[in-house]
């Protein structure tokens, strides 16, 4: 079952390379790299969560050019689009991934946040010189099509390895394939403060599905039930260290922040098995 899951989710993804050199308008480019062996360049959207690194991992087994990961901090209350706790250690991350990172902040506000994505988006392609977008989106087409939105706007073919993909198998997958994961945020009834800086270990993945069908909530945390933070894990060259975080609980909601963080020592292999 383990090694199911694993070549489900990250070895085999026919459908999305089919649908990323798909005729279009803006297909062009991509389809003339590819045909000449070129390696094509995207751009990752880069979190910090679970489903932007393994978007990027995808990215990298189809034998892409990750030229650039794109952090957009919310510095606002809330955001619609966006991810935002612990988003100010994607600079750790992305070296740690060995990728260069292009940041933007944003105030959250539906109108506006679409545009600081945009600018953002425009100011790495302009640097890159990117044929496409990589994005973490799941289930959400409110996201998905924003982002195919501006893509096209800037001439840049979108891509989301992980559209409904089965969010057990996927959830699984990550843990097979040993990214390290750790919950940063909840926002469900299942899921109290105990869960805050918890790990997603085999056992921890065994109590989240328990809680999940018993509170009937996403799995993936494709609802907002919870957020995510990915210290290690394929693709890393050096493993994230949290040095100390601090606990933030209001009423039925809660979020762990980072304080302080480092890079560890480099990997001599691969990454090690999740551990509680």
């Amino acid at each position: 079952m383990t090694s199911g899951y694993d070549i489900i989710i990250f070895r085999t993804f026919p459908t999305e390379t089919t649908r990323l050199y798909r005729p279009c308008r803006t297909s062009g480019t991509l389809k003339n790299r590819h045909q000449v062996g070129q390696p094509v360049k995207v751009l990752a959207l880069l979190s910090g969560g679970k489903d932007s690194v393994a978007a990027l991992h995808i990215a990298r087994l189809h034998g892409w050019d990750v030229v650039g990961a794109c952090t957009l901090e919310v510095v606002g209350e809330d955001s619609h689009m966006f991810h935002r706790p612990n988003t100010r250690w994607t600079a750790l991350l992305a070296e740690a991934l060995e990728v260069p990172l292009f940041t933007g902040k944003t105030e959250g506000e539906q109108e506006t946040e679409l545009e600081d994505l945009g600018s953002l988006l425009r100011r790495a392609r302009d640097e890159t010189q990117a044929d496409a977008v990589v994005s973490g989106a799941i289930a959400s087409e409110y996201q998905r099509t924003r982002i195919e939105r501006i893509g096209h706007r800037l001439g840049l073919k979108t891509f989301a390895p992980l559209w409904h993909k089965d969010p057990h198998a996927y959830v699984h997958s990550l843990i097979a394939a040993r990214f390290h994961i750790h919950i940063v945020a909840t926002a469900t009834d299942g899921l109290g403060r105990g869960w805050l800086g918890r790990k997603l270990t085999r056992r921890a993945l065994t109590t989240l599905e328990r809680q999940a069908e018993r509170f009937r909530f996403n799995i993936a945390g494709e609802g907002g039930e919870y957020e995510t933070l990915v210290t290690d894990g394929p693709g890393f060259r050096r493993p994230l260290e949290v040095v100390s975080a601090e606990p933030h609980w209001h009423r039925d909601a809660g979020w762990w922040e980072i304080t302080e963080a480092r890079l560890g020592e480099p990997h001599d292999g691969p990454p090690p098995i999740p551990l509680e």
